[in-house]
């Protein structure tokens, strides 16, 4: 295979051409590109084939090349062939051909650099992951099974007691334990020495239930209170239109 282009002197072009009329030039010309494109950079010695390639139609065109391909070609092995361009031809065929075998050696090398590299990234990751696992610090046990949170835990609510009731009737498990886990914290944080924990565990749920009241309540109040607003405005609207109205009506 050979680049799509080929070098072109003019000055030998000249030397060589300056006898040809304007069609033998033009029909040097376009047997030179048919060579250059065709495989090995030669034609066949066919001159119907020549003739249907460069669209001769005429007697007086086949001439012109026949004249051309006597002066200016050669015979190889059965194919018409221009000596200068099948050197530059060859030339060209041979450079292309160090280049792809360049470009497959440094593409080649240039994989294996990056695949060396990926290796060694991924041996760093897994030794970095290998020490961080080695380093780090177990995590720290659940509140739940901890001895300090054994110490300050409550004991289990009289089933009798109007609390537990409560407890039964409006909370359920998830919440139940999310407030024994507060419950126990902020004495942990607050280092509380008591006997009876049981006391203030169950004053802690009625804590909660009063105010989760409270909180109802609240917002009930304020829906009421915004409800009871938006009548007043209403009924002062409509008595506005009523005093429009027998204003217009006695006038």
């Amino acid at each position: 295979m050979s680049l799509p282009y080929f070098n072109y002197y003019p000055k030998d072009m000249g030397y060589k051409t300056m006898h040809l009329t304007l069609a033998e030039f033009g029909a040097y010309n376009r047997l030179l590109s048919l060579c250059w494109t065709t495989p090995g950079c030669t034609i066949p010695k066919d001159i119907e084939w020549i003739a249907r390639k460069m669209l001769i139609r005429s007697e007086q065109d086949k001439a012109v090349l026949l004249a051309i391909l006597d002066e200016f070609f050669i015979v190889i092995k059965g194919q018409y062939a221009n000596k200068r361009l099948l050197e530059e031809y060859k030339k060209s065929d041979s450079k292309y051909k160090i280049k792809v075998k360049a470009a497959k050696k440094g593409g080649a090398a240039t994989a294996l650099k990056y695949k060396e590299k990926d290796s060694a990234n991924r041996l760093a990751d897994d030794k970095a992951i290998r020490l961080a696992n080695q380093n780090q610090e177990p995590e720290p046990e659940p509140i739940i099974n901890n001895i300090l949170y054994r110490k300050w835990r409550p004991k289990t609510l009289n089933a009798s007691t109007k609390t537990a009731q409560m407890v039964r009737d409006h909370m359920s498990k998830d919440v139940y334990e999310l407030e024994l886990e507060k419950f126990v914290e902020f004495h942990i944080d607050n280092k509380t020495e008591s006997t009876d924990f049981n006391r203030q565990w169950r004053t802690w749920l009625k804590n909660h239930f009063t105010y989760n009241d409270n909180n109802k309540k609240g917002k009930q109040n304020v829906r009421n209170n915004k409800t009871n607003k938006y009548a007043q405005i209403g009924e002062q609207r409509r008595a506005n239109r009523g005093n429009l109205l027998k204003e217009y009506q006695q006038s």
